[in-house]
């Protein structure tokens, strides 16, 4: 394969460029699968489709200190997570149980998956509430609402009360996934709301004076949850219908490349100064799944620990922990031709200036228009060279 003609622009005139065309260095990709970490996600979501089912979402209950103490009198209480879609073809149902998070439990949004959560199928639960449909107000916007009896508000209320984690699911939803907005979102949250009744003082004009005096008022009281995450089942490498011979990337699947690339081999002078360095990937369409269209970033970081067992990166690698430590990081867009393209002078240069060992490459989503989205790329296993990984490195020789 010849060089690529076009030059690199500079204005350093006692450079000498040229493009190392390295069609003949080995890259290698290690494809695998970890628990996705989707607990700052906008959304919550609850269904399953063909690829994912999300059997649980759970939500952390707020602070109810407001609660305490108070004079006002409550007139009704209710559960209430909003909708991102307008428009619904369904009207299913939901269940919400709750339970007192006491000190052996352990709940954290960025921690908990449907690979640890096991515990939640030995919770016994301290009640159920539930909600046979969506609710729409006059904007178009539907929303599921959960009646709260006052007397169980105010056990959650106590001083000496453990926390209330919630559980949402849909029996239904067997073949659809509903979002909704999460504790992330700027707007319409997840809530405790509770209606009540106190006195306000308001200004009346009587016989042209105007008189300060108490009315009874109906008030609500918008309570946020703390904290919420979906727990999302994706499809594992090893269920099947994946290539071995592509990589793939998805947030809601976990899934992730290892890249080394064998720049040791490289015939770069010792005195050459990198100028450029591009890490070419052709994506696949034909064997990525998008959910929703948009903009697909990734990220790729120079590697900071050595791999200690390869054999557990081996296809199809599932890592319950991902604990590789990474360094600088670069993010970068497949366009419109399905061509992704990282400019990554930065993560090389230290390793060709034999400042840091080339102990290889992480590449993961960094963002996509849904989380259900899956982008597969070719690697150097299929047949058409075209379509193979490619590392351009400009440098210049003074």
């Amino acid at each position: 394969m010849s060089c690529i003609e076009d030059s690199f622009p500079t204005d350093i005139s006692d450079l000498h460029l040229d493009l190392l065309d390295t069609a003949t260095v080995n890259i290698e990709f290690s494809p695998y699968q970890t628990p996705p970490q989707i607990g700052s996600n906008r959304y919550l979501y609850v269904g399953s489709n063909e690829v994912f089912i999300i059997s649980r979402t759970v939500l952390k209950l707020g602070s109810l200190t407001a609660l305490q103490d108070s004079t006002f009198e409550i007139i009704d209480s209710r559960i209430e997570l909003t909708l991102v879609d307008s428009v619904l073809e369904i009207q299913p149902s939901f269940v919400l149980s709750y339970f007192a998070m006491d000190s052996t439990i352990e709940f954290s949004e960025s921690v908990i998956n449907f690979d640890n959560d096991d515990w939640l199928d030995e919770i016994v639960f301290d009640g159920q509430l539930t909600s046979d449909s969506l609710s729409q107000d006059t904007s178009g916007i539907y929303s599921v609402e959960f009646s709260v009896d006052t007397s169980i508000v105010m056990a959650w209320a106590d001083t000496s009360a453990d926390p209330q984690l919630l559980i949402l699911e849909s029996p239904d939803l067997n073949s659809e996934v509903l979002r909704f907005y999460s504790t992330e979102s700027s707007s319409l949250e997840p809530a405790l709301i509770v209606s009540y009744s106190d006195s306000v003082t308001v200004t009346v004009t009587i016989d042209s004076i105007e008189v300060d005096t108490l009315i009874l008022d109906t008030l609500e009281l918008v309570l946020e949850m703390s904290a919420d995450v979906s727990i999302v089942e994706p499809p594992l490498f090893s269920g099947g219908g994946f290539d071995s011979t592509l990589i793939y990337f998805s947030n809601g699947a976990g899934m992730k490349a290892l890249m080394n690339v064998d720049l040791e081999s490289l015939d770069v002078p010792e005195e050459a100064v990198i100028l450029k360095t591009n890490l070419i990937l052709y994506s696949d369409s034909t064997q990525s799944n998008w959910e929703e269209d948009g903009t697909f970033n990734m990220k790729i970081a120079v590697l900071e620990d050595s791999i200690v067992s390869e054999v557990d990166y081996l296809w199809p690698a599932f890592i319950s922990e991902d604990s590789l430590g990474t360094g600088i990081l670069k993010v970068s867009s497949l366009d419109s031709t399905n061509k992704l393209i990282h400019r990554i002078d930065r993560l090389v240069e230290t390793i060709f200036l034999g400042v840091d060992d080339n102990l290889g490459f992480k590449l993961e989503t960094s963002s996509a228009p849904s989380i259900f989205n899956i982008v597969a790329f070719y690697t150097s296993d299929d047949p058409d060279s075209s379509l193979h990984p490619r590392l351009e490195i400009y440098y210049g020789v003074p």
